[in-house]
């Protein structure tokens, strides 16, 4: 399934330096549109977390990218994110973003734990 770009674009049929923005009429699915709350939400029950925000990185990628096949690579480093994912997963943390070769994590430590 592909999806239109909802950037700018070249505009069709002038200079090639000239852009617009496109409309959005070839975007997938239907538009979405901001909505305003009619109610604002009820803020008592919030609460304070602690997190700690960890970021994990492949070390060396670069050089074993120039090592391996692309395939062989993508292994790697799904191998390394997977097992970086059960670790994370084990202290009952969450995964924030997979980024390139590495990972953010969101972690909230127990009352009394020491950093």
């Amino acid at each position: 399934m592909g999806c239109a770009s909802l950037g700018w674009q070249r505009a069709q049929g002038r200079g090639s330096g000239e852009r617009r923005r496109d409309s959005g009429s070839r975007v997938c699915g239907p538009r979405l549109r901001a909505e305003r709350p009619t109610v604002a939400p009820d803020i008592s029950a919030a609460e304070r977390r602690q997190l700690t925000v960890l970021f994990c990185d492949l070390v060396d990628s670069t050089a074993l990218a120039a090592r391996l096949d692309p395939e062989e690579l993508r292994e790697v480093v799904r191998a390394y994110q997977d097992t970086c994912a059960k670790v994370i997963a084990r202290f009952d943390g969450h995964i924030a973003s997979y980024l390139g070769d590495g990972l953010a994590g969101l972690l909230r430590l127990p009352p009394g734990a020491r950093r």
